[in-house]
């Protein structure tokens, strides 16, 4: 628990003239800000969601500096909310193989990608940090982020075999018992299921098509430990098993993905060297797949320009 003293210290640096002016200059337009260190700029974004109340998408140079930073916010975070549990910031890693390599990314990324996309999409992320090699990537729309999500509802109808085959497109693997988050089992008319982001996995037990009965339960025991009348499955993966490749060109990318989003260049001339980087490596290894890059990634210049940029 935070001491209301230390709380209200931070909370009063939102109150200075230098901040209401940033903020002030957010309201009418674009502002920059200079002369912050890694931990104040943490602190800086910490108060302006708390202070905009709206969702902030921050770019940094690399994974390791979104790193860095996302575990500072969250420390913020806490303070500023007085010590009460939440995790009003995510990570949206950058993929650890390039697109056109026909290369499947890590398991761990690749689900931590698709669950920050579909919050994103839904506005429920407030604050998501990132790396420029991320943002570089070309993106669905966000409604397609939206749908590979599904949620369960009591007395619904939801034939077993459509759901089945849904979850399985999204990264979910059969196994008996389930045990881990992303694993199913079906016997019966009874579905067991450990979602994305699920302290514990839920057991589904249906009548027909109509779910009749959700529960949590213990992976251990495995004995029912709370009554449901709703269950979401979040996505493993952000690119469907056994979808057709698109026909046309995505034009989305995370800087663009929430209009009602701030987008914060973290080091703006880093930023641009970081993908001045990256596009060299594209090039090379675009070539040895005969791929054209700019089928799946976007230029730095193509990119729009940022609400907010801070500086050391």
């Amino acid at each position: 628990m935070t001491h209301p003293a230390i709380q209200e210290l931070f909370l009063s640096l939102g109150r200075r003239p230098e901040f209401q002016a940033v903020v002030r200059a957010l309201a009418s337009g674009r502002a920059s800000v200079s002369g912050l260190n890694e931990t104040a700029k943490a602190l800086y974004l910490a108060l302006l969601w708390r202070t905009l109340e709206r969702p902030l998408i921050v770019v940094t140079a690399d994974s390791r500096r979104a790193e860095a930073l996302f575990e500072t916010i969250q420390t913020f975070f806490e303070i500023l909310a007085g010590g009460r549990s939440g995790a009003p910031a995510q990570l949206i890693p950058a993929l650890d193989v390039l697109r056109f390599e026909g290369l499947p990314p890590h398991s761990e990324i690749s689900a931590q990608r698709a669950t920050g996309l579909w919050r994103l999409a839904g506005d429920g992320a407030p604050v998501t940090l990132t790396a420029v090699a991320s943002v570089l990537l070309r993106l669905e729309k966000p409604e397609f982020y939206r749908r590979l999500a599904v949620t369960l509802r009591a007395g619904e109808e939801l034939p077993l075999d459509d759901l089945l085959a849904h979850i399985e497109s999204i990264g979910y693997q059969k196994r008996e018992p389930v045990e881990m988050v992303g694993e199913y089992s079906v016997r019966g008319g009874i579905l067991d299921v450990f979602p994305a982001d699920a302290e514990r996995p839920v057991r589904v037990e249906f009548f027909g098509d109509t779910i009749e009965d959700m529960r949590r339960f213990d992976v251990e025991s495995q004995r029912s430990v709370a009554k449901l009348q709703s269950c979401t499955i979040l996505p493993l993966v952000e690119e469907p098993r056994g979808a057709a490749p698109p026909e046309r060109l995505r034009c989305c990318s995370l800087a663009d993905f929430s209009p009602a989003a701030l987008l914060v260049y973290d080091e703006p001339e880093q930023l641009a060297s970081a993908a001045e980087s990256f596009w060299k490596r594209l090039d090379e290894q675009a070539a040895q797949f005969q791929e054209n890059p700019a089928t799946f990634y976007l230029r730095w210049d193509e990119l729009p320009p940022p609400g907010l940029a801070l500086r050391e």
